[in-house]
């Protein structure tokens, strides 16, 4: 078992930097542009990056349907991504990615469908303005799934986009943290969106946010994140709060047992 431990572990990290390498996050070859504060409309991303890069995400709203309590945009602010501003990002990043002949395009935020119409207008640009140059582009969002519906899912299908939704396991611990601004838990409508989002494309994943107050409840969450259909289910620990030395083990614990579950299998 111990052999097959380091088994997993190595395929893990081998999954983690192929996964790394084609989203182009973390790496040179990712850029991030987001609305300004000062000055909404205005088309210059943050920096440049010299390099020829693969990646943009788009931050084209800093506002949400929810209150996340662990959310790292702690006072949202009602800003949007003009349509200029996302235009002007496509072109750089057209000039910018060079000869790169695949290279991707990710909606953020905030929550990202709360902008669909600039979506319906940034992704159908940014294929021509690709095409024009010989190369594919590949566009995709980052969602809680609340405001999925069939006319996002029709948009989503004729562009052939992906969607990395956020659940956080069971509706116990979902709910604990994801909650509308009334107050009100989230997991019921998240999870009539994501089942709109799995019918479409079942390889989508499951963005799980454990806090440490359901550490212990790691197992259990993705075992129902598996019973909603999910199939690549990555485990994201908050590490911006404080963890006692009991949570930690219970954590190492549950993760011990996820090992054993799925070498199993």
């Amino acid at each position: 078992m111990g052999i097959a431990r380091e088994a997993v572990r190595a395929e893990v990290s081998a999954l983690r930097d192929e996964s790394r390498d084609q989203r182009g996050a973390f790496l040179p070859s990712h850029q991030r542009v987001a609305p300004s504060p000062h000055d909404p409309s205005s088309p210059t991303p943050h920096s440049l990056t010299p390099a020829p890069i693969r990646y943009l995400e788009l931050d084209v709203t800093e506002d949400c349907v929810l209150r996340c309590t662990y959310c790292f945009r702690r006072n949202k602010q009602p800003h949007r991504m003009s349509w200029e501003t996302a235009k002007a990002a496509v072109d750089w990043f057209m000039e910018a990615s060079g000869d790169q002949k695949r290279i991707s395009i990710y909606f953020f935020g905030g929550e990202p469908l709360m902008c669909f119409d600039l979506i319906k207008q940034v992704v159908p640009y940014a294929e021509r303005e690709a095409a024009k140059r010989g190369k594919r582009v590949h566009c995709g969002a980052t969602t809680n799934a609340v405001l999925v519906d069939e006319e996002v899912i029709k948009f989503w299908r004729e562009h052939g986009m992906s969607f990395n939704t956020s659940i956080d396991g069971t509706p116990e611990c979902h709910d604990r943290f994801r909650r509308f601004p009334d107050g009100r838990g989230s997991y019921t409508y998240v999870e009539r969106g994501v089942r709109q989002v799995l019918a479409y494309r079942p390889q989508t994943t499951a963005r799980c946010t454990l806090h440490p107050e359901n550490a212990h409840r790691a197992l259990e969450s993705v075992l129902n994140l598996v019973k909603v259909g999910y199939e690549n289910i990555p485990l994201i620990a908050i590490d911006d709060c404080p963890w006692t030395e009991e949570q930690y083990a219970a954590y190492r614990e549950q993760l011990a047992k996820l090992s054993d579950l799925f070498i199993a299998r």
